[in-house]
């Protein structure tokens, strides 16, 4: 009996897997949230005056290139980063590159944790990640310099994306068909409340060490529970499936997802997809304080337009199946971000209509994508498949700062390229098949005979050979 038939038979969303999401998952995804979000508000650009002598005083001076600025005074009643190491004029892009550090750090870590998970258990790798997590968040506040800071940053990106995908994955195994999509709404939804909270509480906490302090300190409670997780039904279940003793050893890695062209057509589409996701999610995310004179009300805002998203992509999900739902998503989020480059500048609320509108279809795919490519890969290779996926995602987390600042260049420029890279990923997405009620594949050679036609003569011949191997010598392995 396989796991999805197993867990038909114990419950597919009982007592234990309503814990797992609700009590721990899910407060967990809400933190994330708020730490790879947090330069939005402790990294905000303030309006800065330059003093040259006592009664020379010039709002948004930078100096030449020759005489700079000897001292900037600030004006707004916040502290961030770019006041904290005067990060303006000719170093305002270091704050764009802090983010790009955060990034850089999930786009290594979402791979090793993959790996890592695959091969030695979702728990054991998801425990020490969270803990590592919490105690480097507490350290961001007292670092005193920029390049102390943003060395910490890229350390937190790196444990986060190991652990945040590692307990997306633990959550998928744990739950039956039917709610894996459900899941993926709530956690995704709990990363809008993580913005929502963040925002609430930096309205009322302007100083941004102490409001990265406080964001932080309840991540403590995760150290206090985190041994009443079990580990991963669907991982177990590989390490005790009746195969040839020889043959228990087998490790994976990333050859084996461009080994055959079905597993390549699914690596390459949601590579694509996965990164435009990412880019264009966090480029309307860190743009959030554009969209309106309030930075506060502007970023609650961001993260309140994804949760009705999340609810129209859950009753789509199971109608509609994933593919379409998906691109259709990303087609109108493509669309509506592609338009604002033909507004005019003074229609301030039609183009903030617009970023909402298409924050919220990049949200709603930014969703489904994590259903589907838990759906579409096999148990054995699935957290590597999904960290390669995610490490897709963080480099368009990474060159959405750059992409944003095109916003420079001419006005809403950054919203064109956004939006023809959106439409791009929407039409690729037509590539990939159905996969909406389909057990989850646990072997490769499972997934791969099930696309038999697709495989090369020899290939045939490897599995029939290793299918009469199996039957003539198989034990039970514990």
């Amino acid at each position: 009996m396989d796991v999805d038939h197993a867990l038909a038979e114990v419950g597919s969303f009982g007592y234990y897997q309503k814990k797992l999401l609700f009590l721990f998952i899910t407060p967990v995804t809400i933190f994330n949230a708020i730490q790879i979000c947090q330069l939005v508000l402790t990294g905000a650009q303030p309006d800065f005056s330059c003093q040259l002598s006592k009664f020379d005083i010039r709002p948004g001076y930078c100096g030449t290139e020759t005489h700079r600025c000897p001292k900037y005074v600030y004006n707004n009643n916040f502290t961030s980063i770019a006041t904290e190491w005067d990060l303006v004029c000719g170093s305002a892009y270091l704050i764009g590159l802090a983010t790009t550090y955060t990034m850089a750090g999930i786009l290594l870590g979402a791979p090793f944790a993959g790996w890592a998970a695959d091969r030695f258990g979702r728990l054991r790798i998801f425990a020490p990640m969270m803990a590592l997590t919490v105690i480097f968040t507490l350290l961001s506040p007292f670092t005193r310099s920029y390049y102390q800071f943003v060395s910490v940053r890229f350390v937190i990106g790196f444990l986060i994306g190991g652990e945040s995908l590692v307990s997306f994955v633990l959550t998928t195994e744990f739950l039956g068909a039917k709610y894996r999509a459900f899941a993926s709404i709530v956690l995704s939804a709990s990363f809008a409340i993580g913005l929502m909270i963040y925002a609430l509480v930096g309205y009322f906490i302007r100083d941004w060490r102490t409001l990265s302090l406080v964001v932080t300190l309840p991540g403590i409670l995760f150290l206090l529970y985190y041994r009443l997780l079990l580990e991963s039904p669907a991982w177990l279940n590989e390490q005790l499936t009746i195969v040839p003793s020889s043959k228990i050893t087998t490790n994976h890695n990333l050859f084996d997802l461009f080994r055959y062209k079905s597993l390549r057509k699914i690596t390459l589409v949601q590579c694509y997809i996965w990164c435009v996701n990412g880019c264009v999610y966090y480029g309307l995310t860190m743009s959030a304080g554009g969209l309106g004179r309030n930075i506060y009300i502007s970023l609650c805002l961001s993260g309140l337009v994804e949760i009705p998203s999340y609810f129209i992509a859950s009753y789509l999900l199971s109608r509609l199946g994933r593919r379409l739902t998906l691109n259709s998503f990303m087609l109108l989020g493509g669309a509506a971000c592609a338009v604002m480059l033909f507004l005019p500048k003074d229609h301030e609320n039609v183009e903030v209509g617009f970023a909402l509108l298409g924050k919220m279809s990049i949200s709603a795919s930014f969703a489904v994508i994590y259903v589907q490519a838990a759906e579409l890969y096999p148990t054995v290779i699935r957290n590597l498949a999904i960290g390669m996926c995610s490490m897709s995602a963080r480099i368009g987390g990474m060159a959405a700062p750059m992409i944003a600042s095109l916003g420079m260049v001419h006005h809403n420029l950054q919203f064109l390229v956004f939006g023809v890279m959106t439409v791009g990923g929407g039409l690729l997405g037509f590539l990939l098949e159905e996969t909406l009620n389909r057990p989850l594949p646990d072997s490769i050679k499972e997934l791969t005979l099930e696309n038999e036609q697709e495989l090369r003569p020899m290939d045939k011949v490897k599995l029939i050979q290793e299918a009469i191997e199996d039957e003539n010598d198989i034990e039970m392995v514990i």
